[in-house]
């Protein structure tokens, strides 16, 4: 017997010859030796993914930066023209319908906003950033329940968190961190998200009947936000006659939701300007579906032949992502052990029986995916209300946050199904940090593109703010920001009058002074550059400039531009950042493209442009005067 187990452990010991075939314990072994091999790949692949998560969100909190503006923009409009009415805020007004929605919240919080902090729109991203902050804490609390607290499972809980802040603060969608009304959006996926973490919670506390109204209201917030919430709403009551709570809590809590409902829904309308979803669906079904897939690839945007984004190839990755969501549901993983009627110490009574949802399925696994569910209804609803806008719409910033999430809890759900703790393969494991590592890495690849993009808007609005500023009128300026100009003429007065939005700046306070007392004149040679032109097309009450400048002490563009009269008083505002390439190529003392610069001026004689140098302490002026007198019919 010992020599037979000498012989089985030198078998186990030395390679096989030639030939031979390996002992059976010895092919476990190498088989075991090549699983643990593989344990390097969630550690390298989470450093991977974290190192671009270090860049992705600086550089989109630079973009962002660099594209907050303070006048209102497009819808924004409609809260100023009421308060320029001053109508009372009522009840009323607050839940009434706007397009297809009730944004109660958002309303409250742009209220907040002009009653406190001037109306500039910083109070509202300050709470998108906060609720985009809370939404990822939220999902990754819930993805790390999924994936397990084991000291195994610590590589992938990395790499999944890794992933979620690449895939939640990519400049992708930049639209939702530098617009103020963007709250509607955010906040309905914090809402939304936070009400399912209640309910997950729920199946876990001491005090379920809690956590589950606290969830309930929750979903409703949701739906004050965005009407997307409904979707929210629908699904956090379907899971709560399954869960979380005696079944008294369950019925009110049900009861409310559906009295929330039918109030939401009393004298809704769909809106004339979108599609209607009969239509849609007896009429546009294929494009109905296309549009959904669309949508939901919208993370990864390739360049087509046009320079528009590819959508065959993000409906592709659309129509993926749905295929792993339902694989995740049909093979969700297993949670803990059945209920007994012996209750765990600690644990009251009422919760081991009314805690269905745990029985048979990881509650973080069921609040994943209702986050998942929810973002495809609102696919479908976005599809059944603007397919007639264009496949190219499915694309638009604020859809990728959604979609963003939507792939977070995919990815999680799937990764829990394949992990090597899991499954006797370590294949699936593998691709899924191919599919994640090559996700990350399309997101960095146009990260720096899209937000220089998105900063591009800053000069586009800044050109219809000092037009607002100065007093002038320029149509073509005023429709970038808004599609009826006469609103945004007629609101000057009142943001004026209480120094709103634009006007809350010393920007305004620059004109009709004397040059002198805004800043020191320098002496020649300070700076380079020429007042180019001064035109009256399309400008009523004075006319549009333009030029360049450079400051020789800065190395670099001067950011505003003053334009003075003959007296030199003050009569107009322009901003700097514009390229001028050719100015680079003509002056070889300039060796930055962003030193053109456009604004307004009002109509005077022997109109002068002076650059605000060394942080706006010195006036520089530049080459030129031109008369902006009334143009002649």
């Amino acid at each position: 017997m010992s020599s037979n187990q000498d012989v089985e452990r030198s078998g186990a010991m030395e390679p096989a010859a030639a030939g031979e075939t390996l002992p059976v314990n010895q092919t476990s072994r190498l088989t075991a030796s090549w699983r643990v091999d593989l344990n390097w790949l969630p550690w390298v692949m989470a450093f991977a993914v974290w190192a671009q998560a270090l860049y992705i969100v600086p550089t989109t909190i630079y973009w962002t930066l660099r594209s907050i503006h303070p006048i209102p923009f497009w819808d924004s409009w409609r809260i100023v023209k009421f308060l320029e009415l001053g109508q009372p805020v009522t009840l009323s007004w607050l839940w009434s319908q706007d397009n297809e929605h009730r944004i109660l919240i958002p309303r409250l919080i742009t209220l907040i906003d002009y009653r406190f902090f001037r109306g500039c729109g910083y109070f509202d991203i300050a709470l998108i950033w906060l609720m985009q902050i809370g939404s990822v804490l939220l999902i990754t609390s819930l993805s790390f329940d999924v994936i397990g607290h084991s000291r195994a499972m610590r590589p992938w809980r990395i790499l999944i968190s890794g992933l979620i802040v690449c895939l939640a603060f990519a400049s992708a969608q930049m639209e939702n961190f530098y617009w103020a009304i963007q709250t509607d959006l955010v906040g309905m996926l914090f809402f939304s998200i936070l009400a399912f973490f209640c309910l997950k919670q729920s199946t876990e506390s001491h005090y379920p009947s809690a956590w589950i109204a606290g969830g309930a209201l929750a979903a409703i917030a949701s739906a004050l936000c965005l009407s997307s919430g409904m979707i929210t709403i629908l699904i956090f009551a379907a899971l709560c006659c399954i869960a979380g709570a005696r079944r008294r809590s369950r019925f009110v809590v049900v009861l409310f939701l559906v009295a929330f409902s039918t109030a939401y829904f009393h004298g809704y309308y769909n809106p004339n300007k979108h599609g209607s979803p009969t239509e849609a669906l007896l009429h546009h079904r294929l494009l109905v579906i296309q549009y959904v897939f669309v949508y939901l690839g919208n993370v990864f945007r390739t360049p087509g032949t046009s320079g528009m984004p590819d959508s065959m190839v993000s409906a592709i990755v659309g129509s993926w992502g749905l295929a792993l969501f339902v694989l995740a549901v049909l093979f969700v993983p297993s949670g803990r052990a059945q209920k007994t009627t012996t209750p765990p110490e600690g644990i009251a009574c009422d919760l081991v029986d009314e805690r269905h949802l745990s029985d048979s399925t990881r509650p973080a696994s069921i609040a994943l995916f209702s986050v998942a569910a929810v973002a495809i209804g609102q696919s479908i609803l976005t599809a059944l209300g603007r397919y007639g806008l264009g496949l190219y719409q499915a694309f638009s910033n604020r859809y990728v946050t959604p979609v963003s999430f939507f792939w977070i809890a995919v990815i999680v759900l799937v990764l829990a199904l394949v992990l090597p703790e899991r499954r006797n393969s370590t294949r699936p494991s593998a691709a899924m940090c191919i599919l994640i590592l090559l996700m990350v890495a399309q997101l960095s690849l146009q990260e720096s593109s899209l937000g220089q993009f998105s900063a591009g808007r800053f000069l586009v609005l800044e050109r219809a703010a000092n037009a607002l500023r100065v007093g002038v009128l320029d149509e073509s300026a005023f429709k970038e920001v808004y599609k009826w100009p006469d609103t945004i003429v007629a609101a000057r007065p009142f943001l004026l009058q209480h120094r709103l939005s634009i006007f809350s700046d010393n920007r305004y306070s620059m004109l009709g002074r004397q040059i002198n007392d805004v800043a020191s004149v320098s002496p020649t040679g300070a700076c380079l550059g020429y007042f180019d032109n001064a035109a009256h097309l399309g400008v009523e009450g004075g006319a549009k400039v333009n030029g360049w400048a450079w400051s020789n002490q800065e190395k670099a563009g001067p950011s505003q531009i003053l334009l003075t009269d003959e007296a030199g008083t003050v009569v107009g505002l322009a901003t700097g950042g514009l390229d001028r390439p050719d100015v680079v190529a003509a002056v070889p003392a300039v060796v930055s493209a962003g030193v053109g610069w456009e604004g307004y001026s009002k109509e005077a004689r022997a109109v002068s442009a002076y650059a605000l140098i060394d942080h706006g302490s010195r006036a520089c002026r530049l080459t030129g005067v031109f008369d902006i007198t009334p143009s002649t019919p």
